[in-house]
């Protein structure tokens, strides 16, 4: 129902049940802090709470939710270095996280979200072999280019 809500533009419907799976997913989480399973379906609430967020344009909220998702899927990660899919939708969260700073004209942590993408490229490939997130760690790389160029010199006294 709450992807339905989205593809037919109500996004505030959709937010509001992501919202309360999301409650839902939390109260899970308490229980089974330490199961995989459950932070990984909890990582997915706060995901699409920060999607919704973004193309609503509210990027505060969005920046706050996809900052959460990216902590437990960045733990999870840590435990699994080669499962792409758990890196793919870590990039997901990161990127979102770069638009929603870029939007606030906070240049330095959509820099660091983009760094942070080829980082993780970087380290799945390295676990892999696999350069399966090559697209990913390009784009990132031209956007901080592009934000490079954006941002004013800094003028030492």
């Amino acid at each position: 129902m709450k992807h339905l809500l989205e593809r037919l533009g109500n996004l505030n419907g959709a937010l509001s049940l992501h919202l309360e799976s999301l409650s839902l997913a939390e109260s899970s989480a308490k229980y089974a802090p330490n199961n995989e399973k459950v932070q990984w379906e909890l990582s997915f609430g706060h995901q699409h709470v920060a999607d919704c967020y973004l193309r609503l344009e509210k990027n505060e909220e969005a920046r706050d939710y996809a900052s959460q998702c990216i902590e437990i899927r960045q733990s999870l990660a840590n435990r699994d270095h080669e499962n792409s899919q758990l890196h793919a939708k870590l990039l997901h969260n990161l990127k979102t996280l770069a638009l929603a700073c870029e939007r606030q004209q906070d240049l330095e942590a959509a820099l660091q979200a983009y760094r942070q993408i080829i980082q993780v490229s970087k380290e799945f490939k390295s676990h892999t072999g696999k350069d399966r997130f090559q697209k990913a760690s390009r784009s990132a790389y031209a956007n901080s280019e592009q934000l490079l160029m954006g941002i004013p010199k800094q003028v030492s006294p």
